[in-house]
């Protein structure tokens, strides 16, 4: 199965990711055999996915920026790939089974008490998707005391803040309706 999305941005492929889960596909276990290349390959994924979502935009899209170690990080992205781990409606095929591998893998590394520091390190200096910054989000949400330290980056973006702010609402207004 490929959608027009996968189709798009260039990474259509002849398995079925269905249905996105972090079981699906090879990601959690690059993540558990050698940590640095499964963060590598999934990052490198999310930069080729971004990239050719901006190369097939009419104009350049703005940049979010996040400052890692005094040095200024441009992420690309909508709203839209910040919540792809999530597999929002237009969420390309392969890419939300590596997202949501990434988010599970971090929270087994939280259950065992142990620093995620390098890890955010890693992903912040060489991603510049959203994408992966709604993961980091969404472990900052499972452990807020996150934001003072490994998370500390993020908590001054105000398009992130707005972007989880308007997921809230749209979450709350889902469920008023029903």
């Amino acid at each position: 199965f490929v959608s027009d999305l996968d189709e798009f941005l260039h990474v259509g492929t002849e398995h079925d990711w269905s249905p996105p889960m972090y079981f699906q596909g090879p990601f959690l276990s690059f993540l558990r055999i050698n940590r640095e290349k499964g963060i590598e390959t999934i990052v490198a994924l999310l930069n080729f996915v971004t990239d050719r979502w901006i190369d097939n935009r009419d104009e350049p899209p703005p940049a979010i920026h996040v400052s890692v170690g005094g040095d200024d990080i441009a992420f690309f992205g909508s709203s839209e790939a910040y919540y792809w781990y999530r597999d929002s409606v237009r969420s390309p095929n392969v890419v939300v089974p590596a997202l949501m591998a990434l988010e599970r893998w971090l929270y087994l590394y939280l259950d065992h008490d142990e620093s995620i520091a390098p890890i955010v390190q890693q992903i912040l200096s060489t991603s510049r998707s959203t994408a992966l910054l709604g993961v980091l989000a969404a472990v900052g949400r499972k452990s807020p005391k996150l934001f003072n330290d490994e998370l500390r980056a993020l908590v001054p973006v105000w398009q992130l803040q707005v972007w989880e702010e308007t997921y809230r609402l749209q979450q709350h207004e889902s469920l008023v309706g029903m």
